[in-house]
């Protein structure tokens, strides 16, 4: 006597075919994935030049000259208030980025090959 049995789980072929389709998707994924990652960063360092530059303007209009001490930190900007007493202007940047100055120029470095430079007047 023969008994019906059913067959349960998937063919070989059939596992092969889902491999492939998730193969597929993470080739088309993963290097999109990066272009956001690496387009974001850069964004960061744009943004955050971008704040420093205003911020180093602001205090070169108000103060009539840059001073050392604004840029002594790499990672943190610090500008006196122009009212005595009043609140200081510090821009802290996000971890593993950097700032320096370069000419009249802001550069920001973050991780990667992050980068972006804006001037200042």
């Amino acid at each position: 006597m023969r008994k019906n049995r059913k067959q349960k789980g998937f063919t070989l072929v059939e596992v092969i075919v889902v491999a492939v389709i998730v193969a597929v998707l993470a080739a088309v994924a993963i290097p999109l994935y990066n272009g956001y990652i690496r387009d974001s960063r850069n964004n960061v360092c744009q943004n955050t030049a971008a704040s420093i530059a205003s911020a180093y303007t602001a205090g070169n209009q108000s103060f009539g000259a840059i001073n050392a001490s604004w840029h002594a930190s790499t990672t943190q900007m610090k500008i006196p208030s122009v009212t005595a007493g009043g609140p200081d202007n510090i821009i802290n940047l996000p971890s593993g980025y950097t700032w320096a100055v370069n000419g009249s120029n802001i550069d920001v470095a973050g991780p990667g090959q992050s980068s972006a430079s804006v001037a200042y007047q």
